[in-house]
């Protein structure tokens, strides 16, 4: 085998060793439980507030991340991803002690 087709292959299976590793990571993302824990105890963005609401709708058993997700569009307003302003806002809505989030093992 030639050097540069060598290189060119050791390269192809470092992305796609990537690409699993991404794609195993976020489908163990997808597996977070987020459970309605109570109103926040501060004032926070609508975004945030539509957020809890899902939450609080989907009852004791929580939502998947998966299905919070798929859950936002068209309630929240957004011109980014879901899971884009998801992420953003998780930290936030943990801290203020409106939600939990159990995460997948």
């Amino acid at each position: 085998m030639s050097e540069k087709k060598e290189k060119t292959t050791k390269k192809k299976d470092k992305k796609e060793q990537a690409a699993a590793a991404r794609e195993a990571k976020e489908r163990k993302a997808g597996a977070d439980v987020f459970t309605y824990k109570g109103e926040p105890e501060s004032k926070i963005a609508p975004q945030a507030q539509g957020i809890v609401s899902l939450i609080k709708e989907a009852g004791k058993k929580g939502i998947a991340r998966k299905n919070l997700v798929d859950a936002m569009k068209g309630k929240i307003e957004t011109r980014q991803p879901e899971s884009r302003i998801l992420t953003y806002y998780q930290k936030l809505l943990v801290e203020v002690g409106a939600v939990e989030i159990t995460k997948a093992e």
